[in-house]
Order: C-alpha cells, then sequence, then structure tokens
C-alpha cells in the first residue's frame, strides 16, 4: 500500500505543479479572469480555471486502482460530474439552481456507483445511532452537499480552501491507513499531491485561482471521504472526525446561512459576513487570516489523528463538538486578540 499511496502522491504533484502554468496561458488567452468587485479581496484580474489542474490528474490516476473497487468507481462518476458542473460556472457562469442540480447529481451518481450511504451517527451518549436506508440515503446526500458548498463558500482568500483541503486529505489519509479503509487512503493521497501542486501557484499573491472547477470538486472528494472513512462496512470511526476536520467551512457555512434566513434573505445571497471577512475586518493582514484559520484546522486535524484512532465515548464526542463551537465562535467574534495578532511580527 505504502508504495501504491507515492505511486500515486508524487505523479498527481508533479502533473498538477506541471499543467498550471498552460492552464494559466489558456486562461488568459481566453480571457477566463476572477475580476475584483464586491465580496473579492483581490484587487486586480486573476486567472480562475486552476482547478482544471487538480482534477486532470485525478482522473488520470485514480482509474489505475479503480478495477473492480465500487468506491473509487463512484468516486470518478461523481468527479467527472461535479467537475463538469465548475468548469461550466467558470467558463459561462450558471445559476445557483443549476449548479445545486449538478451538485445533486454527482452526489447521487457517486451514491449509487459506491452504494454508500449514512448507516449510523456513531455513539452519541446511549450506544450507536442506527440510520434505515429511507432516512440515511437522502441524509447522505444533504450532508455531502452541504461538504460541498461549504469549501465552496470558504474559497475567498489566496491558498485558504486549498490549504485547508491539504490538511484535511492528509488527516483523512492517515486515518485511512489506521482503519485500513485503503479506498480512503488512495483518494485522499492522491488529491494531496494535486493540491499541493496547485497551491505552489494559489499563495499569496495567487497567480491563478482554482475557481468553481476546484472548489466543488474539492468539497465533493472530501464528503465522499467523509463517508467512506464513516459509513464503509466494519469501520467504528465516529463521524464526529471528519466533522472535526472540517469544522471551520461547515460552522461558517451553517452560521451565515442561517443569520441570512433570519433576516429575511436567500441562504445564497453574498455579504462579507464569512469568517475570513470578518477576521480581515479586525485588522488582519491577508496572510494572518490565512495562517489563523489554517493553524486551527491543523490543530483540528492533529486532535483527530491522536484521539480518534478508537472508538470514543459519546459524552467525549460531544464535548470536543462543543469546544469546536466554542473556537469558531472565539475566532468570529475577535475578542480583542485580533489587534494584538496583527501586531506580531510571526503573523506577518
Amino acid at each position: 500500500m505504502g508504495n501504491t499511496i507515492i505511486g500515486l502522491f508524487l505523479p498527481a504533484l508533479f502533473l498538477s505543479w506541471f499543467l498550471i502554468p498552460h492552464i494559466n496561458n489558456w486562461a488568459v488567452k481566453r480571457g477566463e479572469y476572477d475580476h475584483p468587485g464586491g465580496r473579492k479581496v483581490h484587487s486586480s484580474p486573476i486567472p480562475r480555471l486552476g482547478g482544471v489542474a487538480i482534477v486532470l490528474p485525478l482522473l488520470v490516476l485514480i482509474p489505475l486502482c479503480a478495477d473492480g473497487n465500487c468506491q473509487l468507481r463512484g468516486l470518478l462518476s461523481g468527479l467527472i460530474i461535479i467537475a463538469s458542473v465548475g468548469l461550466a460556472d467558470d467558463l459561462g457562469g450558471l445559476s445557483a439552481k443549476k449548479k445545486f442540480f449538478g451538485q445533486i447529481l454527482a452526489v447521487s451518481a457517486a451514491l449509487y456507483e459506491s452504494s454508500l450511504t449514512v448507516a449510523h451517527l456513531g455513539d452519541l451518549g446511549s450506544g450507536d445511532v442506527l440510520i434505515h436506508f429511507s432516512v440515511g440515503l437522502p441524509l447522505c446526500v444533504f450532508a455531502m452537499v452541504g461538504i460541498i458548498n461549504s469549501i465552496n463558500l470558504i474559497d475567498g482568500l489566496d491558498g485558504l480552501a486549498g490549504g485547508m483541503a491539504a490538511i484535511a486529505f492528509a488527516a483523512f489519509g492517515f486515518l485511512g491507513l489506521q482503519a485500513g479503509n485503503n479506498t480512503v487512503a488512495v483518494i485522499a493521497f492522491c488529491s494531496l499531491g494535486s493540491i499541493l501542486g496547485f497551491l505552489r501557484y494559489n499563495l499569496f499573491p495567487a497567480r491563478i485561482f482554482m475557481g468553481d472547477t476546484g472548489s466543488l470538486s474539492i468539497g465533493f472528494l472530501l464528503a465522499f471521504l467523509a463517508m467512506s472513512l464513516t459509513q464503509s462496512p466494519g469501520v467504528s470511526l465516529s463521524p464526529i472526525a471528519p466533522l472535526a476536520l472540517l469544522s471551520l467551512p461547515v460552522f461558517d457555512t451553517l452560521w451565515v446561512m442561517s443569520s441570512r434566513m433570519l433576516q429575511g434573505r436567500s441562504p445564497f445571497s453574498p455579504d462579507k459576513t464569512h469568517l475570513h471577512h470578518i477576521l480581515l475586518s479586525y485588522g488582519l493582514s491577508h496572510s494572518q487570516v490565512v495562517r489563523v484559520m489554517l493553524g486551527y484546522t491543523l490543530v483540528q486535524a492533529v486532535f483527530v489523528l491522536v484521539f480518534f484512532r478508537h472508538p470514543a465515548s459519546g459524552g467525549f464526542l460531544w464535548s470536543w463538538l462543543l469546544s469546536l463551537l466554542f473556537g469558531y465562535f472565539v475566532l468570529r467574534s475577535g475578542l480583542g486578540w485580533s489587534a494584538l495578532l496583527a501586531k506580531q511580527s510571526v503573523f506577518r
């Protein structure tokens, strides 16, 4: 398995790295730019088709391991659909309804082929909570579409979504190895290679953006890994483990969308209430915000890898989930620490 992982990680890394300059030139010739304005924080047009270089290595390399593996075939089916939806939006623009329908279609295709569904919620305090198929399937679609949108919405600063995804993919890969889930390990480390190759050109100041092709595909991959890792037959990992890894984008999406609906607005209406916008408003620089949010994500990843190797009690899981919520609101409220951080050279 180690040789297989290295044999996928390194080619994905170098293929993504190699493709970015060519895709960047192609995007420039076509005039495919992400223009400044509105909620966007960049001040000049940036090519936005970098996600193509993230997806292509996966579509080339993962089929090499997919023979007879229904989960890998399911992943590829959904990935092709979701990447096509993202590319169509990057090139010509899609309505929110069409993007949402495309997400549901991609998730449904992946679940149909892989036979994944939410079968249990783990031990929430009174034993393992089992879920009937009639409830588990729509719940699985809802959860995966939610993760896809959370990654799409957090993609607002150079290197932020890519950096968070890289940390999550690495953690998922090691969790897959710990659990003996080779499918998760293969997908995670191959995806990690692709992301790292892209991040070389996406860190501040970015030379290219991933666009919806990248953010939707990354969200889909993370959602699929979360389901495979916690819902495959014979697994014992609590679903709270992937929730902890993805807590920042998930909590931020839930908070922002709920706030909009309480104000009588559409949950998809644009504004500057996401966490990265709030941190920028406190006076932190672009790079400082990214480092703070990636630092938070890295802490969660380390904690999950250390403490979630064995089934945990419901009380422990609820306590940890509450601590994640508290951490998110501490970041969001500022509590006076942001001005101090802005003055520290270590964050500059």
